[in-house]
């Protein structure tokens, strides 16, 4: 199903070598740039991700995500 392509396709890039920054977009219009692979870890219906630039940490779910978009090169 959607749920186990996303877990696959977030997956995929966490397992990347070497590791390149993406962000998750969500149908409620959030965003979430992993910018280190240890941000994220994904589950069977949604993936914790915790916040770059502090403590704060949240629950995403993978029906919810609507695009996985490659960073650009800074």
């Amino acid at each position: 199903g959607t749920m186990a392509m996303q877990a696959e396709s977030i997956n995929d890039l966490l397992a990347r070598e070497p590791f390149q920054p993406f962000t998750i977009l969500a149908a409620d219009g959030r965003e979430y740039p992993v910018t280190q692979s240890a941000f994220v870890h994904v589950f069977k219906a949604e993936a914790f991700y915790a916040y770059p630039s502090n403590d704060r940490w949240t629950r995403a779910a993978l029906s919810q995500v609507t695009a996985i978009e490659a960073n650009a090169a800074d």
